[in-house]
């Protein structure tokens, strides 16, 4: 073989190697998770979350990132909501608990062998399905308001760090960063006051 062809075939099996890093779904990893959250519940008298009524599952923006998110954690949440409606903006309209979350940071540092990755989502979750109340919250545009119309309000802040080693693609990571902050916020949410 002249060094023409071994150089054509070296330049194809790199091609090939990054290609399957950038698009393929492989991981075998071992990784290090941390998670810090703040969370606030706003209750009046003895009441709970309305568990029984659907629940519209709102990660703003339609982004790749805020939609795996969705889903994620729509799956976290699925033993502890009867109905969830998945949603890139709220309804108006919606009859039911609303729960609005923001991709507030997320930085990576790939690389195959050892990324590590960084992840911080603020959420509202308001029983009443108040759309501005909600959304407020979320994004931090506005402050609490406690009126009798929404008696059950769950807000705060998650953020999850991740290192990793072993081998893993890009969008493997990916996707192991955001299971971990759909876990992180189904976590929060769930150990909040009057959370059954």
């Amino acid at each position: 073989m002249d060094t023409r062809r071994i150089i054509l075939v070296a330049v194809l099996l790199l091609a090939l190697l990054a290609a399957l890093f950038a698009f393929a779904d492989f991981r075998v990893l071992e990784s290090e998770t941390t998670a810090d959250s703040s969370v606030g519940t706003s209750q009046l008298g003895d009441a709970a979350a309305p568990v029984e009524r659907p629940v519209q599952l709102v990660v703003l923006g339609e982004n790749p990132h805020a939609s795996m998110l969705r889903g994620d954690l729509a799956a976290d949440l699925s033993t502890r909501f009867q109905s969830i409606e998945q949603a890139p903006e709220p309804t108006v309209d919606w009859n039911g608990s609303l729960l609005v979350v923001e991709l507030r940071e997320r930085s990576v540092q790939y690389n195959p062998v050892a990324p590590s990755g960084r992840v911080t989502a603020s959420f509202a979750f308001v029983g009443s399905g108040n759309v501005t109340l909600a959304t407020g919250l979320a994004t931090e545009e506005s402050a609490l308001v406690v009126t009798n119309a929404d008696s059950y309000v769950v807000h705060g802040e998650v953020t999850v760090v991740d290192r990793s080693r072993g081998l893993v693609t890009r969008p493997a990571y990916r996707a192991h960063l955001q299971a971990a902050l759909a876990e992180e916020l189904a976590t929060a949410l769930g150990r909040a006051r009057g959370m059954p």
